[in-house]
């Protein structure tokens, strides 16, 4: 049986930010998404959201997040 891990997006105030935020394509789609490596201070995160995905494990962009330019 195989565990299955959820996954949340953390969405964060980049001008609090300690650390670089690295856009990266992991995927190979040719869409890049931000990625944070190292510690975090915890008052960047300013919202907490589902990682949504279709029947084929595809990432589906959430409703709050529509107003953010696809990269």
């Amino acid at each position: 049986k195989t565990l299955k891990e959820e996954q949340v997006l953390l969405c964060i105030d980049e001008n609090k930010l300690n650390e670089e935020v690295c856009y990266e394509d992991g995927d190979n789609c040719d869409r890049y998404y931000p990625h944070v490596y190292g510690l975090k201070n915890n008052d960047v995160v300013i919202a907490v959201l589902p990682f949504i995905k279709d029947e084929n494990g595809n990432y589906i962009k959430n409703r709050e997040l529509a107003h953010i330019e696809d990269r």
